[in-house]
């Protein structure tokens, strides 16, 4: 036994040394100079552990709080500036805990009460600067109880004592407010709500500070906006919302605080927005949606909140637009989309809500406009895109959403447009060539991780070599010709990681003889050898 006690000691003695060990002290400043502290403490294993503490810029402390690894433990402090106490609180487990008091700036109390894991509990009293209390509350079983109000305000009349009193208030303006009676703590009776200029905008009952009964609400106009039964602060029975012109805009069922039943909404008296049912608070059965104009938008079945089953969309005229299945809220099977005039606009399938399978599109004309792959929402495969007129537009093979391998490219007539290699990255990387509609190389050269790399060679459109290029990562490096439309060299340039290095020349366009000679350094001119066909 002394054994295993011995063996205890030892053990917490290391762990307490090895807390020590791994101690940070912290201090920050205000200043550069660091003359005027704002906060000390420390961490052990980067954690604050401890008391730690906060300045204001004269020098007085702001916060004392003390820390456990990381979690608000004990006693907390906070001063107001002049150093006189703000807030005494006590923490367990980072939460509110104990006793709990507020001063005003000049010390007096200014409440004082107990937190029960970070919510008051029991009984909280307020007071007055002068020490004259104001408000006592009682917290009990999730509810608040008045037990005494006294307002000093000019603009209100609260006199609460045992539970028992009213509160009437006014606006700035000396008008009715509203009007509260309490007993035994809790709100009873007829409730009154005023605006400013006296209109009445809130009509209700209260039993124990539940909402009960009929309660009526207004627009400003005095007109009716809101109709809603409570019973025991739950919405109950009939609803009905009407708008600024007294039409309805919403009518609906409530049990016991969750929608039920029909419900329906208004653009206005003869046009609906949405229709259908609930249940538990979430829409079930049949919905239907509407356009401003009155046509049907779309409609489908919910189950429990959730699109199941065939869903249908339409245009504004009535035609169909799009029509599948949900389950779970998700898009399921195979789905149809349509042009307004009727004809197919897209065909395919979705899988939990993400394409799979094959997949076509098509013009107006009827003239297909693509046909490839989708695997679990992304494009995969070989893809055909045409134009309106039938010719082939692009093929390629697509990976995980990414172009992989030989993408070809055409002009509307036919010819080949681009040649691009792709890798499994889908960066271009390989050959490329790029042709006129005439059928004519443009350009070709290679792709390296996405860059021109290697020599490269550009054509005017009669087919004759314009310019041949060396790059290295999209950089010109190497020697670069440019020709004349006869075939002739107009320009001869080394280049060096993008910047002229070496010999440039430029010859005459008639005589072929040299015109400009210099020699370049890193992209600066170094040596100017000929100059308008002179040499220097």
């Amino acid at each position: 036994m002394i054994n295993k006690l011995i063996f205890s000691l030892t053990v917490i003695c290391v762990s307490l040394t090895s807390l020590k060990s791994q101690e940070q002290v912290y201090v920050d400043y205000y200043d550069t100079d660091e003359t005027i502290k704002r906060a000390e403490g420390k961490y052990v294993r980067g954690i604050e552990h401890g008391l730690w503490k906060t300045y204001y810029q004269n020098g007085n402390i702001q916060e004392e709080i003390n820390y456990f690894m990381g979690k608000l433990e004990g006693e907390f402090k906070r001063h107001h500036e002049n150093g006189n106490l703000s807030v005494e609180q006590h923490f367990k487990n980072s939460k509110l805990d104990s006793i709990s008091y507020s001063y005003f700036l000049g010390g007096e109390k200014m409440s004082e009460g107990n937190y029960a894991d970070n919510r008051k509990s029991g009984k909280w009293k307020y007071f007055y600067q002068s020490g004259e209390l104001r408000l006592e509350e009682e917290f009990k079983d999730s509810r608040i109880y008045l037990i005494t109000f006294n307002d000093a305000l000019s603009h209100s009349e609260f006199n609460v004592s045992n539970g028992t009193g009213s509160f009437v208030s006014y606006h700035p303006t000396g008008n009715f407010l509203e009007k509260v009676d309490y007993e035994n703590g809790l709100e009873t009776g007829g409730y009154e709500k005023f605006n400013t200029e006296g209109t009445l905008v809130v009509k209700g009952e209260l039993l124990e500070s539940l909402k009960i009964g009929e309660w009526s609400y207004y627009y400003p106009s005095g007109k009716l906006k809101e109709n809603i039964e409570w019973k025991n602060d739950e919405q109950t029975g009939v609803y009905v919302k009407y708008n600024s012109a007294g039409e309805e805009v919403v009518k609906g069922s409530y049990t016991e605080g969750n929608k039920e039943g029909k419900w329906s909404w208004y653009l206005s008296a003869e046009v609906k927005d949405m229709e259908g049912d609930f249940l538990d608070n979430l829409q079930h059965g049949d919905w239907k949606f509407w356009f401003a104009s009155g046509k049907i938008h779309h409609e489908g079945e919910y189950d429990s909140g959730k699109m199941t089953g065939a869903w249908q969309y339409y245009y504004e005229d009535g035609s169909d637009y799009k029509r599948g299945n949900f389950f779970e809220d998700k898009k399921e099977g195979e789905w149809e989309f349509w042009f307004e005039n009727g004809q197919p606009l897209q065909r395919g399938s979705f899988k939990n809500d993400l394409e799979q399978g094959e997949w076509e599109s098509w013009y107006s004309n009827t003239n297909k406009a693509s046909v490839g792959s989708f695997n679990a929402g992304e494009l995969s495969g070989i893809w055909i895109g045409w134009y309106e007129s039938g010719v082939k537009q692009y093929e390629g093979k697509w990976k995980g959403n990414l172009r992989v391998g030989e993408w070809n490219y055409y002009h509307e007539n036919g010819k080949l447009h681009e040649k691009v290699t792709f890798s499994a990255e889908g960066v271009r990387n390989g050959s490329y060539l790029k042709a006129n509609e005439s059928g004519i190389t443009m350009e070709q050269g290679y792709y390296k991780g996405g860059l021109p790399d290697g020599k490269w060679d550009y054509y005017f459109p009669n087919g004759g070599l314009m310019r041949q290029a060396e790059y290295k990562g999209a950089k010109l490096d190497g020697e670069t010709l440019t020709y004349t439309r006869r075939g002739m060299i107009l320009e001869r340039a080394s280049y060096k990681d993008g910047k002229k290095d070496g010999k440039y020349v430029k010859y005459n366009e008639k005589s072929g003889k040299i015109d400009q000679e210099i020699i370049y350094s890193s992209g600066k001119a170094a040596t100017v050898k000929v100059q308008n066909g002179k040499k220097l």
